[in-house]
C-alpha cells in the first residue's frame, strides 16, 4: 500500500499544471498524441499573472496586495546572480506622501536569488512600490508594482 502511494504522489508531481480545462490528466497511462499541444486556460479578469520577462534579471511583487492599516506586506524580489550586480533600492511612496526606502548590498554572482523585505505598520493609502537593480557599469533596471492599504 505505501508503494502505491508513493507511486502516485511521484506521478502528480510530474504532471504538468498546465492543462486545458477539457484535456484528460492521466496517471499511469497514456493519451494519444493530438495535434497541437493543449494552451494553458486563459486566467480570470483581473488576475495578476507574474511572468519574468526574457532577458530581465529581476521579478518584484508585494504580499499581500491589498491589507488594512497598520498591517504588514512583503516586497519579493527574484534576482538573477550576476558579477556586475551591486545593489537592489526598493522604494514605496503613496499621495500621501508617505514613503520609505530599504537599500540592498549584493555581492554579485555570489548574492542571494531571492530576498524578502517587511513593509510593517503600513497606513492607509494607495502606494508605489519600485525596486531599481543598480550595476557596477552604471546601468539600472526597474521593477514597479502597487500596494492598496485600507483603513484608519
Amino acid at each position: 500500500m505505501k508503494r502505491q502511494a508513493l507511486i502516485l504522489s511521484v506521478a502528480i508531481s510530474a504532471t504538468s499544471c498546465a492543462l486545458a480545462a477539457d484535456s484528460p490528466m492521466v496517471l499511469g497511462g497514456s493519451v494519444a498524441p493530438s495535434a497541437a499541444p493543449a494552451a494553458a486556460p486563459a486566467p480570470a479578469p483581473g488576475t495578476r499573472v507574474f511572468q519574468p520577462q526574457p532577458g530581465h534579471p529581476m521579478t518584484l511583487d508585494v504580499y499581500p496586495r491589498m491589507i488594512t492599516a497598520q498591517s504588514n506586506a512583503s516586497v519579493r524580489l527574484r534576482i538573477e546572480p550576476d558579477t556586475r550586480s551591486r545593489s537592489v533600492l526598493i522604494e514605496w511612496t503613496s499621495d500621501d506622501a508617505d514613503a520609505g526606502s530599504h537599500l540592498i548590498n549584493l555581492d554579485g554572482e555570489d548574492a542571494p536569488i531571492r530576498f524578502e523585505f517587511p513593509l510593517k505598520r503600513m497606513t492607509a493609502g494607495d502606494y508605489h512600490v519600485v525596486a531599481t537593480l543598480i550595476r557596477n557599469d552604471g546601468t539600472r533596471m526597474v521593477r514597479a508594482t502597487t500596494l492598496s492599504v485600507f483603513g484608519r
